[in-house]
């Protein structure tokens, strides 16, 4: 009963910054990689960056790890957080707590030297190498996009890619 509380607690907390804070200039959001009742959120990376490890780590238990979203302008921002919650979750993997990163790209691009710092960061990340994904969703990844998906370890493309 407790863990439905604590759980009922978080999702309205999120389910209100989403409306209140709501950052619509991110690329970059996170959801769990589940959709069972507790486990159906998404927020900005950014506000989600901003909510204590443990927070973090509360919100995504039982989820099966978090789901990243590329989605729009890849911004230099966008890949300073991605960055940070790529290194965030593989403090949870190393720790056998799960966070294994999937990244789902739909976007037509932006900063090329974002996208290469998105790649890199894929790239270094132990999770990502270990059990991540990347996949192009079937609305496309265009010019910058298809950086980060060069620097993918397993990648699966359901839409249309190109420069």
């Amino acid at each position: 009963m407790l863990s439905n509380r604590r759980g009922l607690g978080f999702f309205l907390l999120v389910t209100i910054s989403a409306l209140w804070f709501s950052d619509a200039d991110s690329a970059v959001w996170v959801s769990p990689f589940s959709q069972v009742d507790q486990c159906r959120w998404s927020l900005p990376v950014g506000q989600f960056l901003g909510y204590s490890n443990t927070e973090r780590a509360e919100s995504v238990r039982g989820c099966g790890g978090i789901t990243i979203h590329i989605e729009g302008e890849i911004t230099q921002d966008d890949a300073s957080n991605f960055s940070k919650l790529v290194h965030w979750s593989d403090e949870l993997y190393k720790h056998g707590k799960g966070g294994l990163p999937y990244v789902y790209l739909g976007s037509k691009g932006g900063s090329v030297f974002a996208a290469i710092n998105i790649a890199k960061a894929i790239r270094t990340s132990a999770s990502m190498r270990g059990a991540g994904s990347t996949t192009v969703k079937v609305d496309g990844c265009y010019s910058a996009c298809v950086i980060v998906l060069a620097g993918s370890y397993r990648r699966s493309v359901f839409g249309p890619v190109g420069i």
